[in-house]
């Protein structure tokens, strides 16, 4: 629904979109096309404090969707390689199977996979991980620009999808880049990074990205088979879309 370099506010709209959709307010008739259905057509004719009532109902019937789902997953992930990760899958099960193979390499591997990945954006790395790797993965240049780039130290770390890192990991970072002359760090995970972590990211030099598991995905399927993975897009037809047209 929405592809890596995408801005915080698109993200946003994607996943809003998503949940109306599985909220019964839009239709999908097809891949990346989105209609108002005829529950949200009356939705936005309601005055505003109706309309808030029946768009909390919306998303109340969009989470239990999403709650369902989870519950109906095996309660261990297949094997790396058992099964498919489908990009064009409108409920996003390939996150999680996406993250669970990458969870499922070992943290060198990880390390190794990730630096390709970024270099596949423009960075120029080098692989210093270790125990003497000073608190950072990779080091090299990220761009700036067609002209222009940067000193950066990359670390990675390959924690449970479902982590969330501190902000002291973040404020460690930021010594070790700075330590290694980086003017850009980089912090990627598997799992999630708490409110502190973020503002401390943005509160001093040398600034840290984060780059969580979602974005992670984001990255990997925006370089397709550079990256590793192949969408396979799968079409089915709306249910009840065409019963509107019978009448």
């Amino acid at each position: 629904m929405y592809k890596s370099g995408d801005s915080h506010l698109a993200v946003r709209i994607a996943w809003a979109t998503n949940f109306c959709w599985h909220g019964g307010l839009l239709d999908r008739p097809q891949r990346n096309l989105y209609l108002l259905s005829e529950k949200g057509a009356r939705v936005a004719a309601m005055p505003e404090d109706e309309a808030a009532k029946a768009l909390d109902e919306a998303h109340k019937a969009a989470s239990e969707h999403y709650a369902a789902q989870s519950a109906s997953k095996k309660p261990h992930p297949p094997a790396r390689g058992d099964s498919p990760v489908e990009a064009g899958d409108p409920d996003e099960d390939w996150r999680q199977a996406l993250l669970a193979e990458l969870h499922d390499m070992s943290p060198e591997g990880f390390e190794r996979y990730v630096l390709h990945l970024l270099q596949t954006y423009g960075m120029v790395l080098d692989h210093v991980g270790g125990p003497a790797d000073g608190g950072v993965d990779g080091f090299g240049t990220a761009p700036m620009g067609d002209v222009l780039s940067v000193p950066v130290a990359v670390q990675v770390k390959r924690y449970d999808p479902t982590s969330s890192i501190g902000r002291e990991r973040v404020a460690l970072l930021r010594h070790d880049a700075a330590a290694k002359g980086a003017e850009r760090a980089v912090l990627v995970t598997l799992g999630t990074f708490s409110r502190p972590a973020k503002q401390a990211a943005r509160e001093a030099t040398p600034t840290v990205d984060l780059i969580d598991g979602d974005q992670l995905c984001d990255l990997i399927v925006g370089k397709g088979e550079i990256a590793g993975v192949q969408a396979e897009v799968i079409y089915r037809v709306v249910p009840g879309f065409l019963e509107r047209f019978e009448r």
